[in-house]
């Protein structure tokens, strides 16, 4: 089962890149609960501060938070998942917009690596991972770029334009960005360190 969370910022057509699984978990942050709605997909739970919404549009279930808070909705909406049970959250949306925000659900994924949690943001050009050790990729977009996350790591790639064998990353040093991904699936085995994963389209 998986949890899915709809930021309240989400790129795209959502039904263009999210396929609904019948046992997925529905979570609308704030408006994105109207953003899933647009899109056909009705929530199982809606949460959030509904500072950017009115609350009576909402007839799903919902818990409402303080707008002064030290937490995003997003984040909030993952605790809940977690508290629920969930070993798989996708989060649709939050990037794009607010870099801060942006930024903030990239750490929320570094969140969830650490607690063995399988997690990535996904809109309709971008899906991002955190990842350490092996993960398989399917060739859904063009380009893959791998960045250090931790202060140094190492990794090899298969499957892609530009092969890499146990090759040092630096985390300030962008070298990994825009490969392609020419097989079926890349392999990217995280041999030292974690790295930030971007599969990405024009």
């Amino acid at each position: 089962m998986r949890a899915i969370i709809f930021t309240g910022f989400i790129e795209g057509k959502i039904e263009l890149f999210y396929k609904k699984q019948e046992t997925d978990y529905l979570i609308g942050c704030d408006k994105g609960a109207i953003l899933a709605r647009q899109a056909g997909f009705k929530c199982n739970l809606v949460l959030g501060d509904f500072d950017t919404i009115n609350q009576e549009l909402i007839n799903e279930k919902k818990i409402t938070f303080p707008a002064e808070k030290d937490e995003t909705d997003t984040f909030i909406a993952v605790k809940e998942a977690l508290k629920l049970g969930f070993k798989e959250i996708i989060i649709l949306g939050g990037l794009g917009g607010r870099f801060d925000h942006s930024y903030a659900n990239i750490l929320i994924l570094e969140f969830l690596r650490k607690q063995n949690i399988k997690a990535k943001l996904i809109d309709e050009k971008n899906e991002v991972f955190i990842v350490s050790g092996e993960i398989k990729l399917l060739k859904t977009k063009k380009y893959l770029s791998v960045f250090s996350f931790s202060d140094n790591s190492m990794i090899s790639a298969k499957g892609v334009k530009y092969p890499l064998d146990n090759t040092f990353l630096a985390k300030e040093n962008p070298i990994g960005i825009s490969n392609e991904i020419i097989e079926a699936e890349a392999i990217i085995n995280v041999h030292k360190g974690v790295v930030l994963i971007v599969v990405s389209s024009d």
